[in-house]
């Protein structure tokens, strides 16, 4: 029973904004998250115009 409480409360929860999981066991800076959120969404906006150049 105590070996499952402890393998319980090593399990962390995933929080994803945009992406990027901010409950990373490895701890990264603030820089490197915005940094990974900021390409994340130049990317899906260069996606999106591409898709919209071929729509016409």
């Amino acid at each position: 029973m105590a070996r499952k409480l402890n393998q319980l409360d090593k399990q962390q929860t995933k929080l994803v904004v945009h992406g990027v999981n901010i409950l990373n066991k490895i701890s990264i800076d603030s820089d490197t998250a915005m940094s990974r959120i900021k390409q994340r969404r130049e990317t899906h906006n260069r996606v999106e115009r591409r898709r919209r150049d071929n729509l016409i």
